[in-house]
């Protein structure tokens, strides 16, 4: 942005120079190889808006992710979908999944406990897991992205419903992966998986990664954060 940095027509050594010493200003990403980032993205001296002019809700459609949150306070409540293309070699094999937050994680992806923050496999993600021959069945790469089927979101209400079983590029023996989301905001979250399968004996395991220690009564189970907590 030739506005707000004044390269000019200086030479690629000062530029290098100027930059570098922009960079020492701004705050640093824990891995060195990420820190041109930090000055690529300075956010200093963009315009801004009140938060509470942007609606609360953003589908990123290339991506495929989507989140939503109740309003703009702290205390709000936040979730996060995936409803999309794996067609990077970094990314996750994540399509369909949840997340959900408010003040604290309630459900997260646990590979933010790991080394690198680059585990992406499906045991890691909050989505119904499945194995064939006790084989987890993986999500591959360039495969056909997820459908989303619907999406919509008021006030009062909002409802996801994704097919995810394309981006396992019809491995037997996964034939529909649905997943149906309705947030009765603010705090109540009905999620409905229907997943079938051509192999009688494929297991479908539901998975909820939480930092939240777990307390199980019969078919109740609840988790006690430090400010929320989340009860199934």
């Amino acid at each position: 942005d030739t506005a707000r940095l004044p390269y000019g027509t200086k030479s690629p050594a000062s530029i290098r120079q100027y930059s570098l010493q922009a960079a020492r200003l701004l705050h640093q990403r824990g891995q060195g190889f990420m820190r041109f980032a930090d000055f690529l993205f300075d956010p200093s001296g963009t315009p801004t808006a009140p938060l509470d002019s942007l609606y609360p809700a953003y589908r990123a459609e290339g991506a495929g992710h989507i989140f939503a949150r109740t309003d703009w306070s702290e205390g709000a409540t936040w979730i996060g979908l995936i409803a999309g293309a794996y067609a990077q070699s970094h990314a996750h094999h994540d399509q369909g999944s949840l997340l959900l937050y408010q003040g604290e994680w309630l459900a997260y992806d646990s590979n933010i406990l790991s080394h690198s923050g680059i585990r992406n496999e499906e045991e890691l993600h909050n989505l119904v897991r499945i194995e064939s021959g006790g084989d987890v069945v993986r999500m591959i790469e360039g495969s056909p992205p997820a459908e989303l089927i619907a999406l919509s979101d008021d006030a009062e209400v909002f409802y996801f419903a994704v097919d995810s079983a394309p981006v396992y590029g019809g491995q037997a023996p996964i034939d529909a992966n649905l997943r149906e989301l309705v947030w009765i905001k603010p705090n109540v979250l009905v999620v409905r998986d229907v997943v079938t399968t051509s192999e009688a004996a494929a297991s479908r395991i539901y998975q909820l990664n939480t930092p939240l220690p777990a307390q199980v009564s019969g078919r109740r189970v609840h988790m006690q954060g430090s400010v929320s907590s989340l009860d199934l």
